[in-house]
């Protein structure tokens, strides 16, 4: 469990929106911060990562999603978020030509179960303000994890424990019941023992900044990942012939998407699923 708290989110962070007040706090010891952020993700509560943040954290992500939102091709950007909101559509208005279809029809049972679950992480995610670059560079991580960061963690794990129950109980119940005790403190460093629900403890140490208690680890590799992410980015740029092949991909794919809306039979569904996959073939 070694700083999987604050890892499981930073990796998603950059790609993160909002809309709605985050009421969750994070108390400022290291053992009631360790506590507060496993509680928090244990309830479908993933804006309790940002809730620990320093501020200075909290301006290098939100400097990097900036950063994505202007280096980004907006035609490319927001019409591939257009069709996945169609991709949505369809899935939600053709639920029974879709699981009845050939290659779906055999796992029919197991898809079934979770199809409207799914559904409505498509709608949680084209509807956010992701959805444009705009609203990208303009909204604030903690609030869209307050809001659909919260509603996409609650719906993955329903889909995550209906698919695989074992494996998911065992990962998803490593927040729950979360017990830190601190072992020594002094200064702006503090070491924890942290017991974890399946009864196994280990260590963690942890450096304050600003208030809040962070992973030593991380706050030790921040910069330098913070650094590189920003050359990533800053190397990112499609050439006018990548953009044409992307916009290209995409009118295709919202035409399809348009056949199989269209189809008003499981026959005309299957013909438009068909003619999809032989173009997709011919895709050099």
């Amino acid at each position: 469990m070694k700083s999987m708290y604050w890892m499981f989110a930073v990796c998603g962070l950059v790609m993160m929106t909002g809309c709605s007040e985050s009421k969750v706090e994070v108390p400022g010891t290291p053992d009631g911060t360790i506590v507060a952020v496993a509680q928090g993700l244990d309830s479908n509560q993933p804006e309790v990562i940002w809730a620990a943040l320093p501020e200075k954290h909290k301006k290098d992500v939100k400097d990097l999603i900036v950063a994505f939102a202007d280096q980004a091709d907006q035609d490319v950007y927001e019409q591939g978020f257009a069709v996945f909101n169609k991709a949505g559509k369809l899935l939600a208005s053709k639920k029974e030509f879709i699981l009845n279809h050939p290659m779906v029809a055999a796992q029919k049972e197991s898809i079934a179960p979770n199809y409207d679950v799914a559904v409505a992480l498509f709608s949680d995610i084209g509807n956010s303000d992701i959805k444009t670059l705009e609203g990208l560079k303009k909204t604030d991580p903690g609030t869209f994890l307050a809001d659909t960061g919260s509603k996409v963690m609650k719906k993955s794990k329903e889909i995550a424990k209906s698919v695989a129950p074992e494996a998911a109980k065992n990962k998803l119940d490593s927040f729950s019941g979360v017990k830190a005790t601190v072992v020594k403190s002094e200064g702006d460093k503090a070491t924890v023992k942290v017991t974890g629900a399946d009864g196994k403890e280990h260590e963690e140490e942890l450096t304050k900044i600003d208030g809040k208690w962070l992973p030593t680890d991380l706050v030790e590799k921040w910069d330098d990942q913070i650094k590189g992410a920003k050359e990533a980015i800053s190397k990112y740029k499609l050439t006018p012939e990548q953009k044409t092949q992307a916009l290209d991909a995409i009118k295709q794919l919202d035409a399809t998407l348009d056949k199989m809306l269209a189809a008003n039979s499981q026959d005309e569904f299957n013909a438009a699923v068909g003619e999809a996959m032989s173009k997709a073939s011919a895709l050099p």
